[in-house]
């Protein structure tokens, strides 16, 4: 197998090996022999893209993708983002946006991880305005009963740390 179609596994299976097993081809693609830099660098040019799609329809896909690589530097473009796509498409956005905010939770400033998760319940109580089916609705209960459980147990909790924080500037 050539780099060319080592390259084309890469990018169809989104660098998962994961996904190459499942599907039967990792084995050809690990039989390619790709260097860790050009695999890196492949990598590399499917975050750009899945960055990019975090602006477009089924923009869930994207911070998928990020959790699975295991890439956390980004919630900040997350949460400045709106759900996009069908109803689906949007709970799916607030389910992957409320992994990747628990992913973060040892890697960010809890601040960030709680308004991250404050957008997830937010978004989460548009979203009932918009569901018609029951299986719609519950699917939204669901997230904002898991977002709401996951804020309880960011310690400290930063609307705590924020009242401490104006208290001491005033009396300053």
């Amino acid at each position: 197998m050539r780099l060319r179609e080592a390259k084309k596994i890469f990018f169809e299976h989104d660098g998962s090996r994961f996904h190459m097993s499942r599907d039967g081809v990792e084995a050809a693609y690990v039989n390619a022999g790709v260097p860790a830099k050009t695999e890196a660098a492949w990598l590399e040019e499917l975050r750009q893209q899945k960055l990019a799609a975090l602006q477009s329809k089924g923009n869930w896909a994207a911070i998928h993708f990020l959790a699975h690589h295991g890439d956390y530097g980004h919630l900040v473009q997350i949460v400045a983002v709106e759900p996009r796509g069908l109803l689906w498409e949007r709970c799916a956005f607030l389910e992957e946006m409320l992994a990747y905010a628990r992913g973060c939770i040892e890697c960010v400033d809890n601040l960030l991880v709680a308004q991250a998760i404050d957008r997830v319940i937010e978004e989460a109580s548009r979203l009932m305005l918009k569901a018609r089916s029951q299986a719609s609705l519950a699917r939204i209960e669901q997230i904002s009963r898991n977002a709401k459980s996951t804020r309880k147990r960011l310690r400290p909790a930063p609307r705590v740390i924020n009242e401490r924080i104006h208290a001491q500037r005033r009396l300053e």
